[in-house]
C-alpha cells in the first residue's frame, strides 16, 4: 500500500492520497461517522509528531488532517493508520465518502431518530459503489437527527434531516443547501442518495456539464428536474428553527452529558489532542463541523469530572479553548503562507490579533481571514472577509473571500481601527491596548 501512488496538488487530499503544501504533505483522516476513540486520538497524536510537524487540522467536515508529513515516512504512517482502522479500501472510495453527521448522534434526547445506522450505510455505500467514485471529490451529504445540534445548514451538495411526517419519521431534502425539495423514509436514505448522486453524474453528461457541485447542476436545471429524473418526491416541509449552539463547555440534554473544546482556528497540537484524549480516556470523541472535538454520551459526572481536568490543563493556554464567549471562535482562518502554497500571507498570527478586537456579543462567524481567495477556511459568508494578497489584505464585507473586496491594500493596523470603530459604533468600549495596536 502506497501514500504517494495518488498524490495530486491543490485538491482534496486524503490518507491514500496526500497533497503537497508549504509544509510538507496533508494527510487526510476521514473518521466513519466523525468519530474516534480516546484510543485513537492518542495514537493519531503521537503519528502526528513521528512523521508531521505535529499540528492537526480540523476540517469544516469533521476531518483531521495531519500537516507537514514527509514523503519518506507517508508509506509507514499509512500502514499506521491502516493499523488503527482509518483507512479506506480505495483511494477513491475515500475521496467520496464525506459526509456529515449531527455530533450528538445517538446520544440526543431530542433527536427524532437514531441515525448512524443511516450515516454508516451511506459511508459504505459510497466507499464501496464504483459508480459513486467518478462524483467530485468535494461532493458532500449531510445526515441530520432533527436533535440539539443540528447540521442541516451545513454546506453540502445533498442534506437529509429528520423530521416527523404524519404517520413515519421522513427525512426533508435540500440540494445545495437551499430548501426543503423532497422526502424519503428513513430506510430510503442510502438508495435515494445513491440516486441523487446517479442523476447528477447523467444529467451533467446530458448538458454537457463539468461535473463540479450540485449548485451548478441547479442552477442549469432547477432543483424539480433532478428530483424527477431520481425518482424523488417532492415534498414541501416547512423549514424548522435550528438556533447555533456551539459546542463548547459541558452541555447537558436530560440525562445525557457532552463535553466540547476546541483548537484555535481549527489548529490542533499533537499535544493538546493528546491531553485531551487523556482527560476523556474512553468513549467516542468526535470532530464536529464548527472545528471542535466533542464527547457525547456522558454521565453527569463524567462530564463533570472531563470538564474539571481539561479546563485545569487549558484553562489559561492557547491551545485549545475552553471559554464559548473566547472571540477566538468567531473568527476563520486558513493556514496561510508558509503552510500553503497559494497563500501570500501568514494569516494566523494576524487572525489571532485580530480576534482580540472582536469585544461585540453573538455567534457565528463575523471574520474570516483567508491567505487567498479560494477562502478554505469558510466558504460561506461572513460579516467581514479579508484576503491576503502579499502580506496585505483586501476587505470585504457581507461576502465570500472570492467576492470584489469593498477596500484594498489595508495593513493589520487597518483593520484594527476599522474593528475598534465598529465596536464603538454597536456601543462598546474599545480597549486601550487595541487602540495602542491599531494607531
Amino acid at each position: 500500500m502506497s501514500g504517494l501512488g495518488g498524490m495530486r496538488v491543490g485538491w482534496c487530499p486524503g490518507a491514500l492520497r496526500p497533497m503537497m503544501a508549504g509544509d510538507g504533505l496533508l494527510v487526510r483522516i476521514k473518521p466513519r461517522a466523525a468519530g474516534l476513540s480516546a484510543s485513537q486520538c492518542l495514537a493519531v497524536a503521537d503519528l502526528s509528531r513521528r512523521f508531521g510537524n505535529g499540528i492537526i487540522n480540523i476540517t469544516g467536515r469533521g476531518n483531521l488532517q495531519l500537516r507537514g508529513v514527509q514523503p519518506a515516512g507517508v508509506d509507514q504512517l499509512v500502514s499506521c493508520l491502516d493499523a488503527l482502522d482509518l483507512l479506506d479500501a480505495t483511494p477513491d472510495g475515500e475521496a467520496v465518502r464525506n459526509v456529515i453527521a449531527s455530533p450528538l448522534a445517538g446520544h440526543d434526547p431530542d433527536a427524532i431518530v437514531d441515525i448512524r445506522a443511516i450515516v454508516t450505510a451511506l459511508e459504505d455505500r459510497l466507499a464501496a459503489d464504483p459508480a459513486l467514485w467518478r462524483l467530485p471529490p468535494k461532493f458532500a451529504w449531510s445526515v441530520d437527527d432533527g436533535g440539539y445540534l443540528s447540521v442541516a445548514d451545513r454546506p453540502v451538495d445533498v442534506g437529509f434531516e429528520a423530521t416527523v411526517g404524519p404517520n413515519e419519521v421522513r427525512f426533508a431534502i435540500r440540494l445545495d443547501g437551499g430548501d426543503v425539495v423532497g422526502s424519503c423514509s428513513a430506510d430510503a436514505v442510502v438508495p435515494t442518495a445513491q440516486a441523487l448522486a446517479a442523476s447528477f453524474l447523467e444529467l451533467c453528461a446530458v448538458f454537457q456539464l463539468e461535473p463540479h457541485r450540485m449548485r451548478d447542476l441547479v442552477a442549469h436545471v432547477g432543483a424539480k428536474t433532478i428530483l424527477a429524473h431520481a425518482g424523488v418526491s417532492r415534498a414541501d416541509i416547512p423549514a424548522r428553527e435550528r438556533p447555533e449552539h456551539l459546542p463548547i463547555g459541558v452541555g447537558r440534554r436530560a440525562a445525557s452529558s457532552w463535553v466540547g473544546v476546541a483548537p484555535p482556528f481549527g489548529r490542533l497540537e499533537a499535544g493538546g489532542l493528546a491531553a485531551f484524549a487523556s482527560a476523556v480516556a474512553s468513549g467516542p470523541i468526535r470532530a464536529t463541523p464548527w472545528r471542535t472535538l466533542l464527547v457525547p454520551g456522558l454521565d453527569e459526572a463524567e462530564a463533570d469530572r472531563i470538564w474539571a481536568s481539561v479546563k485545569g490543563q487549558f484553562g489559561g493556554a492557547s491551545s485549545l479553548i475552553v471559554d464559548p464567549s473566547d472571540p477566538r471562535l468567531r473568527v476563520a482562518a486558513c493556514s496561510g503562507a508558509p503552510a500553503c502554497l497559494r497563500a501570500t500571507t501568514p494569516v494566523q498570527e494576524d487572525a489571532g490579533i485580530l480576534a482580540a478586537a472582536l469585544i461585540m456579543s453573538g455567534s457565528g462567524t463575523l471574520l474570516h481571514v483567508s491567505g487567498c481567495a479560494k477562502g478554505c477556511a469558510h466558504p460561506e459568508a461572513a460579516a467581514m472577509t479579508l484576503v491576503g494578497r502579499e502580506g496585505i489584505y483586501d476587505l470585504v464585507r457581507d461576502g465570500k473571500a472570492g467576492d470584489r473586496p469593498e477596500t484594498q491594500g489595508l495593513t493589520r493596523g487597518d483593520m484594527l481601527a476599522i474593528m475598534v470603530d465598529r465596536a464603538q459604533s454597536v456601543g462598546y468600549a474599545a480597549s486601550s491596548r487595541l487602540r495602542e495596536q491599531a494607531f
